[in-house]
């Protein structure tokens, strides 16, 4: 069915003006623009399926009827829930309403199991790296791969007799070819892709876990190279996650005295999230603060009308993204704090060093 925007706009205006809200109220609900609720409302802008599932919460309203644009009636539900009428032979109202219950319910259900397994399942998978021979040994290597993106980082490289090191190289054999994930002029490194490389596609991560191979050049004539053992520690293959029980702010204050003083002065706990959260506006930006205690992690979201530009750091490596509002990506990039180095095609300097003067200049991390 192809989405008639104009339709759904008016009914988008007419369910928010049943409720009597504002068009500058929901679009605070949105994190948007009142302009953008207009143009939606008037059908000249597209809405984004991540915004069309957060009006159906707000206003209590199944994706299938802001899509078709009116409420489910009995003249309109096989056009939506594409229940097939020669199933229903059998004349009894009852048997005709069991039947039809049972087919959505089971439509429902496969569509739930096929979207999940076809996005979620097994869709992420960490690696432990490790190697090591009679010149050096790694250990605590790390690999992480999604459909979307690949993170190499090398860790805890000891070289036997503490030679000088000129480089070092990680590359990995695919049909007898050597092809090079990164070179440095030191130990360690790091290597993140979005696939859109020529380097790395997501169909020879196969090669990469099975052939991978870390060479250490010493001297410029003595060289050593070591394959990598690649051992999956972890992916995402339960269903469900399973419950835990939530920690009140306090508890985590008293528990880890680790979390800086601004973030607890300033920032709120949020059970749901498992993280202390804080909002604030400038510029006619919505901006949204995250810090995750157990993994250290600190998440800054800018959202304007229409990019939303996120920073992720988790010492060293600060992670840059700008998306637009339908969440396409227009730009990303890995920079290691510590190093100075960048870790993909091009680094902003200028966003790091917005996002250090911003943000973490007003919180000491350890």
């Amino acid at each position: 069915m192809t989405m008639d925007y104009k339709k759904i706009g008016k009914f988008i205006a007419k369910l928010r003006k049943d409720e009597k809200m504002t068009q500058e109220e929901l679009a605070n609900l949105l994190f948007v623009e009142r302009e953008t609720i207009s143009k939606w409302e008037r059908g000249i802008n597209n809405i984004s399926m991540d915004n069309i599932l957060k009006i159906c919460d707000i206003f209590k309203i199944t994706i299938n009827e802001i899509i078709l644009g009116e409420r489910i009636n009995t003249d309109n539900i096989n056009e939506i829930s594409n229940v097939t009428v020669g199933i229903l032979k059998d004349n009894t109202k009852i048997k005709r309403y069991l039947i039809s219950s049972i087919i959505l319910i089971l439509i429902l259900i496969v569509s739930f199991l096929g979207y999940y397994f076809l996005n979620n399942y097994n869709s992420i998978k960490v690696y432990d790296i490790n190697g090591e021979n009679e010149y050096f040994s790694i250990h605590d290597g790390l690999m992480v791969i999604s459909r979307d993106k690949v993170y190499i980082q090398l860790n805890n490289i000891e070289i036997v007799d503490n030679s000088d090191i000129i480089s070092t190289r990680l590359y990995y054999k695919k049909n007898g070819e050597e092809i090079t994930l990164f070179e440095n002029d030191d130990l360690g490194g790091s290597y993140v892709s979005n696939y859109n490389d020529s380097v790395l596609q997501y169909k020879d991560l196969k090669y990469v876990i099975a052939n991978m191979f870390l060479e250490i050049d010493f001297d410029g004539n003595n060289t050593s190279v070591q394959q990598l053992e690649l051992i999956e520690s972890y992916s995402n293959t339960n269903l469900f996650t399973k419950k835990t029980n939530s920690l009140k702010k306090e508890d985590i204050n008293e528990l880890d005295e680790r979390i800086p003083k601004y973030i607890k002065d300033n920032f709120k706990f949020d059970n749901n999230e498992n993280a202390y959260l804080f909002e604030e506006k400038n510029n006619n930006k919505i901006i949204i603060h995250k810090y995750f205690y157990e993994a250290n992690v600190y998440v800054v979201d800018e959202i304007s009308e229409d990019f939303i530009e996120n920073y992720t750091y988790s010492y060293p490596d600060i992670t840059y993204t700008k998306s637009d509002i339908e969440g396409n990506i227009k730009d990303e990039f890995l920079y290691i704090l510590d190093t100075k180095k960048c870790f993909s095609d091009k680094c902003d300097i200028e966003k790091v060093e917005y996002f250090e003067n911003t943000y973490l200049s007003r919180i000491e991390f350890e």
